[in-house]
Formats: C-alpha cells, structure tokens, sequence
C-alpha cells in the first residue's frame, strides 16, 4: 500500500551512517493506555496544507488518506477504450469513480486517493492516551516492534511529532533499564523496553514536530 510506505518515511528514522536504530517492544507509553478511539470531540477530517494526507478519526478509528498525483497523455486516452475524459474528469483510472483531472501540454494531470485503516480494523498498529487528554501516541507497528508517533489536538489542528534521535550514541537512551541489542547487517537495532515512568522524559527527549493538519 502507497501510505504505508509514506509513512514509514515519516516515522521510521534510519541513517545510513548511524550505529543505532531504536525501536519498541511494545506501545508507548504503555499496553494499559491502549484506546480504540480518540476522543469524539476531535473526530473529523485533519488536512496538510496543500491536500496530500489526511488523518481521519471516527467510530471506525483511524484512517490515513493520501493523494498522489500521476499523469495520463492524451495520446493514451485517445487510443486506449480503457479510458475517456469528460467534462474535466477522467475515466477508467479508478473502479470506484472518475476523478477530476486538468490537460497540460498534452497530459492529463489527477491525484489518486489511497486510504489505509491505521487504526480499527485487521490493523496491528496501536493507538494510546497519555496522562494529557489532547495527545495520544499511534504506535506503528514494524516487524513485530513498534515505531510511536505523538498526536496532539489544539483547537481545529493537529500536530504530528515523529520518533527522532540521532543514533549515534550508545548512551541516547541511557535511562531506559531494559533494552535488547540485536545486529542486523552494519547497524545495530535496539529494542527499548522503557518503563511508563520513562514516558514523559522519551517525548520531550526524542520527538520533533514535522506536521501541522486542519481541521
């Protein structure tokens, strides 16, 4: 799926010249936090400014919707009976509807909507509250670790803070008491295994804001 490629590139933080690469055994802040749901007062539809992610909290959970925008010549339209072009929209590109699209220079340009159930469903990823009824943390689930990311609702926005640290130190997350080592190939992938206790010190420590949707 698109968006989970995408996502990863947000959340999982891996540098080619870095010793370290920390995961979670399990979801922050802890397995006792776990919530289905957000709260229903900020169920709805957060945006990015120019329209490529949505996040979008309902009965069902959570479900992440991306935009990708692809192109289509006039040439192909024109000789293939797969696709048709009528009154600004595009045929054939997707089962369920016609999407609007726009000509230039002999392309049709559209954006294709993917959406993946992050939250609900079959879905292994894992949505927590904190002691702050405005922020939980999704959990993203990765090989059968863990990869968190902070939610935090203001007003009509919501802001994203993605897992962040530098992964050259050993000592980075010296405070966490439990923690497995384990090789995998030139970097060495450490599974943190912090008590709640540690919560708090984790988030201000090892997250950085990336995103800002509307509501």
């Amino acid at each position: 799926m698109k968006i989970v490629g995408l996502l990863v590139a947000f959340f999982a933080v891996f540098f080619s010249n870095a010793q370290n690469s920390y995961y979670f055994a399990d979801p922050l802040p802890s397995a006792t936090k776990k919530v289905g749901l957000v709260s229903e007062s900020y169920f709805g539809t957060y945006k990015l400014k120019n329209g490529t992610l949505e996040y979008q909290f309902d009965n069902d959970g959570l479900t992440l919707i991306s935009t990708t925008m692809s192109t289509i010549s006039r040439e192909t339209v024109r000789e293939t009976s797969q696709y048709s072009v009528r009154d600004g929209y595009i045929f054939g590109v997707s089962k369920e509807d016609s999407i609007p699209c726009i000509l230039k220079e002999d392309y049709y340009f559209f954006g294709v909507r993917s959406h993946d159930v992050f939250v609900g469903g079959t879905s292994k990823n894992v949505l927590a509250k904190t002691n702050n009824p405005s922020v939980y943390v999704l959990n993203v689930f990765e090989n059968g670790r863990y990869v968190p990311q902070i939610l935090e609702f203001a007003g009509n926005k919501l802001k994203v803070s993605n897992f962040d640290y530098s992964g050259e130190s050993k000592e980075e997350f010296g405070f966490v008491e439990s923690k497995e080592s384990v090789q995998s190939g030139d970097l060495n992938l450490v599974i943190l295994k912090p008590k709640e206790a540690n919560f708090e010190r984790i988030k201000s420590q090892a997250f950085e804001e990336t995103m800002i949707l509307k509501k």
